[in-house]
């Protein structure tokens, strides 16, 4: 490991070392939030409206992320959207008192997508291509961490109620996440790729920089590569609105206690640890598709022994939920090293942003949609959730291999 940390580039090694300052609380309100949200008195249709009009907004964003990023660059682009989208949401959040409140905080929160292009560049781009799985692994081994803070906050509910904790959460939160935008942007260095990129279009307008990238996507999209890719982020993305209600089911229609359930992130956590520590290292490296397809059927196995899970086997809830929480933390770190490794330098920004776009385009009704699937029954936006992954395994069969010089694969290949 201690090879590994130094072989990746500075930026990897900074962007690690501080994402605990952020996972130490993300998970947890992303958790809990559903439960926050309905004792402050939201319904699951309004909960569902607010995932749709932020999706409608990251949509937008994601437009925008790859000419805003190739302009500021990498480490600007983070500082200034990662600070809005973090800290400022949180402070809404925890101050939250009606549907406005989450709103607009949703919204706000929604301009991590122009984040996920910049700070994904900036975590790898200066890194090898063979070390980009690993990197993406180990910020699913970090995000694991708030798992055990997320149990913390289900046990603290008990005595001093969800509101008073959520709300605690969510400033303090605040705080340290703001502490690691601060230091993340005092110790980076702007990557190589986007220096050029910055240089090249130092005096372009960002209508300009979009043209530019227009253009790229309709060049990109006549590969049916780039077709793939963007389905599988697709079915990502609208599957994360469907899982939404899934701690609302279990408390509601399966009956677990409040403290049986404070118990799954904690146990998600140390599954998600334990096969990213043991499990990953042993996958090939630039075997994407067969890391997709494991993770893809694992995420769609899950799904149906949720939609089979009984009440009162406490046990069984919590290995069927580890279990989705691990696939989808691989899946994740093999989908974004499969689009960093096909994508070229030039390209990699805009094709980032406009795969993330289209995927968002498709899932903008998804949100409201898992909302209408959970009043009609509420064991439908799980059964939607397996026929989703299901198609995604069958997507990433078509998946090919890039070349061992990835950054001289043809541009218009982005995954």
């Amino acid at each position: 490991m201690r090879k590994f940390w130094t072989s990746i580039s500075r930026n990897s090694r900074i962007c690690l070392a501080v994402e605990p300052l952020w996972a130490l609380f993300g998970p947890a309100t992303f958790f809990f939030g559903p439960l926050y949200m309905k004792d402050i008195g939201l319904s699951e249709l309004e909960m569902g409206l607010i995932n749709s009009l932020a999706t409608a907004a990251s949509f937008v964003f994601f437009t925008l992320s790859g000419p805003i990023t190739n302009k500021l660059g990498r480490k600007k682009t983070t500082l200034y959207f990662d600070f809005l989208a973090w800290p400022v949401a949180m402070v809404l959040w925890g101050m939250a008192s009606g549907f406005w409140w989450f709103l607009v905080a949703a919204i706000l929160n929604s301009l991590v997508r122009i984040v996920q292009v910049s700070w994904n560049l900036l975590l790898v781009e200066d890194s090898a291509p063979e070390h980009r799985v690993t990197i993406f692994g180990i910020c699913g081994i970090l995000g694991g961490i708030g798992g055990f803070v997320t149990m913390g906050t289900g046990f603290l509910r008990d005595s001093l109620g969800l509101i008073p904790v959520m709300r605690t959460l969510y400033l303090v939160g605040a705080v340290s996440m703001s502490a690691m935008i601060i230091i993340r942007h005092a110790l980076c260095r702007e990557t190589a790729n986007g220096v050029a990129m910055m240089e090249r279009f130092r005096h372009h307008s960002l209508l300009r920089a979009a043209r530019v990238q227009l253009a790229h996507f309709f060049e990109a999209s006549r590969d049916r590569q780039f077709i793939n890719i963007a389905a599988l982020y697709t079915l990502m993305n609208a599957s994360q609105a469907f899982s939404f209600f899934q701690i609302l089911y279990l408390k509601n229609h399966l009956h677990y206690g409040e403290r049986d359930i404070a118990l799954i992130p904690g146990i998600n956590a140390l599954l998600i640890i334990l096969l990213l520590v043991l499990v990953l290292p042993r996958l090939p490296q630039r075997g994407e598709r067969r890391g997709l397809v494991l993770s893809f059927l694992g995420s769609a196995l899950a799904s149906l022994l949720f939609v089979a899970l009984p009440s009162g086997n406490l046990i069984l809830a919590l290995f069927i939920n580890a279990l989705a929480a691990a696939a989808f933390q691989i899946l994740a770190a093999f989908r974004e090293a499969v689009f960093m490794n096909h994508s070229s330098e030039e390209q990699r920004a805009g094709l980032y942003g406009l795969v993330q776009t289209l995927a968002m385009l498709f899932t903008i009704p998804a949100g409201w949609l898992a909302g209408w699937f959970y009043t009609l029954n509420p064991v439908a936006p799980f059964v939607a959730n397996a026929c989703i992954f299901t198609a995604g395994l069958l997507i990433s069969l078509g998946i090919r291999q890039p070349d061992p010089a990835p950054e001289v694969v043809a541009a218009t290949i982005p995954q």
